[in-house]
């Protein structure tokens, strides 16, 4: 009986062993996509910014702000362009664009084709941004308190009920103090 029992560990152990990576690889919790960075402050970056000067989070610095990143071969990001538009002419937010691997004479025909709604717009024709925002993609939206940390993020085209029903109670709630 002893070596009945000797011979079949090597398939317990196996067995156990299979269970174990079988609970691991089906039993985690992964955060979804659009809520990568919440909680966290942006890394400090620096890019060029489209028509001069420069493009930071500095820019926000102490505000409530919302960052946008686009790129004009994006077709989802020309679909939200309209809602980021109308946006903007509320005046209660400030919206920052990320034209995210792109080059300058493209984003601004871009921008003139589709609408402006941005005070800044960084122009990262190589990508940088990528790890210090965790981007997968464009478009990506991301909801900056006043300390600078992401609120909110969200990767999808922003539409106009997303823009009414959560982006601008939200930033209005922000900027009040409302949330923290």
């Amino acid at each position: 009986m002893n070596s009945k029992w000797l011979r079949s560990l090597p398939l317990f152990a196996m067995l156990l062993l299979a269970m174990a990576m079988a609970f691991g690889l089906f039993n985690h919790h992964t955060l979804k996509d659009d809520e990568r960075m919440v909680g966290l402050r942006i890394a400090p970056f620096t890019l060029p910014g489209l028509g001069g000067g420069h493009f930071s989070p500095q820019l926000w610095k102490g505000r409530v702000a919302l960052l946008n990143v686009f790129a004009s071969w994006c077709v989802p990001c020309a679909s939200e362009q309209p809602a980021l538009v109308r946006l903007a002419q509320t005046g209660k937010i400030l919206i920052y664009g990320l034209a995210w691997k792109d080059q300058p004479q493209k984003v601004a025909e871009y921008l003139r084709k589709n609408g402006n709604p941005y005070r800044s717009v960084g122009l990262d024709a190589y990508g940088q941004t990528t790890i210090p925002l965790a981007l997968t993609g464009v478009p990506e939206t991301f909801v900056i308190d006043k300390t600078g940390r992401v609120y909110y993020q969200y990767d999808m085209p922003i539409t106009d009920e997303i823009a009414d029903k959560v982006i601008l109670p939200l930033m209005e709630k922000l900027s009040n103090g409302d949330i923290k």
